[in-house]
């Protein structure tokens, strides 16, 4: 009767260790995740520093060709006759310099916030993942009745980031527009 006292007490010991270890291999497996997630969230945190520069950047560009021609008219207004051609011929080169500049700003903003919406994304999977657990615990005992109680919580977690994409210019977006605009001012009625 003792041998078998002791190899019941034995017994349960395994078995709270079995517990145990099951419900720290579970939590290891979704530190790992949210691991990942955090990985992913410094890489995109990166990603948006950059577009946010590159914006700030851009803007300033985009101030520059007319803040340095409003400054030349200004230091030379005594002489405006002697550099009126001047003027007439950089003028068309600073409005296609300032189109360019705000071309690429546009593809530069659309990234940036491609990037801001992923990082919201991440940031709730890692929210998610905070107690995975217990909702995992609860749900196995709903999905004895219902065998699909996990899956909008796994579609949402293994889901792809979206980037929602849909406004992100084409490289030859709105090129027809400025051949229009060219057409309408030399005349050409095609």
């Amino acid at each position: 009767s003792d041998w078998d006292k002791d190899l019941n007490e034995r017994q349960n010991l395994l078995n709270g260790l079995d517990e145990n270890l099951k419900k720290i291999t579970t939590a290891y497996n979704f530190v790992g995740l949210v691991n990942g997630f955090q990985k992913l969230t410094k890489q995109k945190e990166r990603e948006r520093n950059f577009a946010f520069f590159s914006l700030i950047l851009l803007a300033i560009l985009m101030l520059a060709a007319p803040a340095f021609q409003i400054r030349f008219t200004i230091l030379n207004f005594d002489k405006i006759e002697e550099h009126k051609n001047t003027l007439a011929f950089t003028l068309p080169s600073i409005i296609a310099i300032e189109i360019i500049i705000l071309y690429f700003f546009r593809v530069v903003l659309s990234q940036f916030k491609s990037v801001k919406a992923q990082l919201l994304q991440l940031d709730l999977r890692v929210t998610l993942c905070q107690f995975i657990q217990s909702y995992s615990e609860y749900s196995a005992k709903l999905k004895a009745t219902d065998a699909d109680a996990l899956a909008k919580f796994e579609a949402l977690i293994f889901s792809s980031l979206v980037t929602e994409g849909g406004g992100i210019p084409a490289t030859f977006d709105g090129t027809e527009q400025i051949a229009n605009l060219i057409k309408s001012i030399r005349g050409n009625p095609s």
